[in-house]
């Protein structure tokens, strides 16, 4: 890279930060940690807006365990779209059902619109038995939220963390 164009990119660097986008700019020392680091379903047409991929917090405690499903946002109408089943963990049985209610609870930060909580889960059979929760997030300020949820009376509040919005 020419010298002044490193200077024109670096002088727009806080000074604690040069030697690393220097590196980055020059070499190759972060390229594998880099990749590694990309979510493959980042890779789709919609990531393309920004949208970041949604990573389990807490899916698991003495009684449940939680597997997702679906967990993404579509950015077209703004909705945030969470499908998952609940487990025995000592069987790894699916006991999603429609007498054990899914609930979600919190959200931290509080969002920008006014979410009414607790909202229910939908029970579905579709394709096996699983719960199917649609979130409105088209009012909500972009950012990383955490979703909290429970099980029946299971008193555990898993959580989920979702970005939310365009960049």
């Amino acid at each position: 890279m020419p010298p002044d164009i490193e200077d024109g990119v670096l002088e727009r660097v806080a000074v604690n930060r040069r030697k690393l986008v220097r590196d980055v700019l020059l070499g190759t020392a972060f390229a594998v940690p880099a990749i590694a680091s990309f979510d493959m379903r980042s890779l789709t047409a919609f990531a393309a807006n920004c949208l970041a991929p949604n990573q389990t917090l807490l899916a698991q405690d003495q009684r449940f365990r939680i597997k997702y499903l679906q967990f993404d946002q579509r950015s077209s109408n703004g909705v945030l779209r969470v499908r998952l089943e609940v487990h025995d963990v000592n069987t790894n049985k699916n006991v999603s059902s429609r007498d054990l209610k899914v609930k979600l609870r919190k959200i931290k930060p509080e969002p920008s619109a006014n979410v009414d909580l607790p909202q229910k889960f939908r029970f579905n059979r579709d394709g096996g038995r699983h719960y199917k929760l649609r979130l409105d997030t088209s009012q909500w300020a972009p950012g990383n939220y955490q979703l909290f949820f429970t099980v029946g009376a299971d008193k555990t509040r898993f959580k989920v963390f979702a970005a939310v919005g365009n960049c």
